[in-house]
């Protein structure tokens, strides 16, 4: 039997959605700096903890350890407020998978591995959503509240 999940929570999915629109509306044009969050996506408390984020530095290149501690900080700082956050890299372009997002996607693979945790992780962009590992994804055109 297998421990991964077959479907996405709504909460998530519905978070994830949020996420797109915070995207489209702090940024709807240009290029946006990728960054790695854990936490449940689109949710917002007065602390501000419900999220926690990581900004990769531009030139800086990481390697598969440092992705991985990056990934467990993140989930151990997640974990305080939620107890199955998810792993999501926020950027621009399209939802195809590139080589960077491949790199986190493992490194967080590993990470949530590493906590205990059954791993979630998301690609956001403007455009939409895709989430591993249920290869669940959504992508709008014109996304409206």
């Amino acid at each position: 039997m297998s421990s991964e999940p077959t479907s996405l929570p709504r909460a998530v999915e519905r978070g994830l959605r949020g996420s797109v629109l915070a995207l489209k509306a702090h940024s709807p044009r240009g290029h946006l700096e990728p960054r790695l969050w854990a936490g449940l996506p689109g949710q917002v408390s007065d602390s501000g903890a419900d999220s926690v984020h990581f900004d990769p530095a531009r030139d800086e290149l990481l390697d598969r350890h440092t992705r991985v501690e990056v990934a467990v900080a993140l989930g151990n700082r997640a974990l305080e407020a939620h107890p199955a956050p998810v792993l999501w890299l926020t950027r621009s372009g399209d939802t195809e998978l590139c080589p960077a997002d491949l790199d986190w996607l493992s490194a967080g693979d590993a990470a949530w591995r590493e906590l205990g945790l059954i791993p979630s992780f998301a690609l956001v962009t403007r455009h939409g959503w895709v989430h591993h590992p249920t290869a669940r994804s959504r992508t709008w055109r014109r996304l409206r509240r």
